[in-house]
């Protein structure tokens, strides 16, 4: 065997072995004494060179070398310096390879460009931009097209083929190295990998099998030392006691999954359900106490919480309780700031979930117990604030919801709907694309908080100018949805946009008479709680659906004061409105300022 020499400093290519041994998570000054023959402790001890020597114990070669005459002679110290040797051997043969094949692929200069058709039948049809029809006498693909017959996929515009929202466009762009990023409307289906991050080099038997999931690094910066959160915390598995027995249930244990907990609220405790001491005895399930930390690792990663109560928890979370003299408290703070990183560690064919092995690996910054204690503190005067707003959130739209219902308990007169409106109208039924392709067309997702609002993310009906004049819509033009799931039928938006825009056909628009009332004071009645109740309990219904026609709503009777008591309610609901969106901007903003101070002492 010829033996690696060291390398001395500025040798070329030098950098790529140090670039490698970084990408392994090893430090270069260790890997390098492999190289020469004299593997270190520090190295040996590495969760990659231990699984060699486990692998290395257990070969056929030194299986039976061990059962061999001439090596039972030798002394204890020759055995060593004989397994030794063929253990390098064995290390460095593998490491050869890897460190090859690293070196090639470190050497692609275009990042390797994923693209992955969604699973879901209607997202598949978007984006192929066909249907598969077995009805005879017409089987076969079934193009999607426009009304002006063009094909509608996110693969390619026929129109355009340098169109920078299709896919063959990232195609070209990549394979000529000129791809600066993956347009934001196709990132759910297209990205970019370095080659190195696809090959998986942890593995004993190196097999160069290229991962679409590629294992993108995960680096965390700090001036602080870094340790590995297995080192930092206890990580506690879940688990679910038999369901099939009614004695392990609805016991006095709060029994925690995912859904009961977000990444928004710091603290929970509370749970759907709960399980019985017999339950949590005769499971997997563990109790977590209180101030422990309780993280998803399947399906919605990240999602963490501490506890304000003693709880036990499914296995679709792990528990974290700090086994050093670091806080829960900071650690929790500390684990918020790497969520994105977290989640970039997720893999799954049918959910992303990631491993405790994987998840112990994530390394936090650790400095001193001064340090972590002024982070916890004024993270934990943001979050007050956050809440104190949250709270005059809740309250002020309590007060619009009180107001509301002092009009209905008024002697004010009664009119329907139909009376108090100009015109009545059923909108548009035409197919939609995401494509961008003529008019935006407002659908029920798009009524929140009492207004149609534009998310950036609207459909598009491709229809003529003179069918758009029809369905055009005004200020002042009220939206109701007559049809979808009870809880959202009645869901009425007040349209007050400049733009261009119509509206789609499970939508009834109402135009209010100005002389009679005023547009978002219909709205606030509409969306009261006993106008809705009176709409789903007119509703016609049937397996997951409900509707309600236009002229049951036109019938609906609102009480409608004079027009100067109106404008009293309009102020000081537009005022609590501007409240509202103040307190909005604090807890919006509170997860930034957050980051900022980790940021800043980290």
């Amino acid at each position: 065997m010829v033996q690696q020499r060291r390398q001395p400093a500025g040798v070329p290519g030098a950098h790529l072995l140090d670039q490698y041994a970084a990408h392994v998570g090893i430090a270069p000054a260790d890997y390098k004494t492999m190289l020469v023959g004299e593997p270190g402790a520090v190295l040996l001890a590495h969760d990659t060179f231990s699984q060699y020597r486990a692998a290395f114990d257990r070969s056929t070669e030194i299986t039976n070398l061990k059962k061999q005459k001439g090596f039972k002679a030798k002394s204890d110290d020759e055995q060593s310096a004989e397994l030794d040797k063929r253990f390098l051997a064995f290390i460095q043969t593998i490491e050869r390879d890897k460190l090859f094949h690293f070196v090639l692929a470190s050497q692609q200069p275009n990042p390797v460009l994923i693209i992955k058709s969604p699973t879901d039948t209607k997202a598949q049809r978007q984006f192929l931009g066909y249907d598969w029809s077995s009805a005879k006498g017409s089987e076969g693909i079934k193009l999607i097209k426009d009304a002006h017959g063009h094909h509608l996929t996110l693969m390619y515009d026929e129109a355009d083929r340098d169109n920078p929202g299709k896919i063959n466009r990232c195609i070209a762009e990549n394979f000529d190295g000129k791809l600066a990023a993956v347009p934001a409307e196709l990132s759910d289906y297209v990205n970019t990998a370095r080659l190195v991050d696809m090959l998986d080099f942890s593995r004993v038997m190196f097999e160069k099998q290229i991962s679409l999931n590629a294992q993108r690094a995960f680096q965390v910066e700090s001036k602080w030392p870094l340790a590995k959160i297995s080192d930092l915390v206890e990580i506690i598995s879940g688990g679910t006691p038999d369901t099939g027995n009614s004695l392990y249930w609805n016991g006095d244990i709060p029994w925690l999954s995912v859904a009961d907990f977000s990444t928004k609220e710091r603290f929970v405790s509370s749970a759907e359900k709960s399980i019985s001491k017999d339950g949590l005895k005769n499971s997997s399930t563990k109790l977590l106490q209180v101030g422990d930390i309780i993280i998803s690792a399947r399906g919605t990663v990240g999602a963490l919480a501490q506890l304000q109560t003693a709880m036990a928890f499914n296995q679709s979370c792990y528990g974290l309780r700090s086994k050093t003299n670091i806080s829960n408290d900071y650690i929790f703070y500390s684990l918020k700031r790497e969520i994105q990183q977290l989640k970039s560690q997720a893999f799954g064919s049918k959910f992303d979930a990631i491993t405790i092995k994987t998840f112990g690996e994530v390394n936090l910054p650790v400095p001193p117990s001064i340090i972590q204690q002024q982070i916890v503190t004024e993270c934990e005067v943001l979050d007050a604030e956050a809440a104190v707003a949250h709270d005059r959130i809740g309250a002020e739209r309590q007060s619009i919801e009180s107001q509301v219902n002092a009009i209905y308990a008024s002697n004010a007169p009664r009119l329907e709907i139909d009376k108090l409106s100009l015109s009545v109208q059923y909108g548009l039924n035409e197919k939609m694309n995401e494509a961008g392709i003529g008019y935006k067309i407002f659908r029920m997702n798009e009524i929140i908080q009492r207004r149609m609002v534009d998310n950036g993310s609207m459909k598009c009906a491709d229809i003529s100018t003179g069918e758009f004049a029809k369905y055009r819509l005004n200020r002042g033009d009220l939206l109701f949805n007559r049809t979808n799931s009870i809880e959202h039928v009645g869901k009425t938006g007040l349209f007050d946009l400049d733009g261009e825009y119509c509206f789609a056909s499970y939508l009834v628009r109402v135009v209010p008479d100005p002389r009679q009332v005023l547009p978002l004071f219909l709205t606030l009645l509409m969306n009261s709680k006993e106008f809705q109740q009176e709409a789903k309990g007119k509703a016609s219904k049937s397996i997951n659906q409900a509707n309600i026609n236009a002229t049951i709503m036109q019938n609906i009777k609102v009480p409608v004061p004079p027009l100067p008591e109106q404008q009293r309610l309009v102020a000081e609901v537009e005022t609590l409105e501007e409240s509202i969106a103040e307190a909005q901007t604090i807890t919006a903003a509170a997860s930034a300022k957050k980051q900022a101070v980790m940021q800043r002492y980290l």
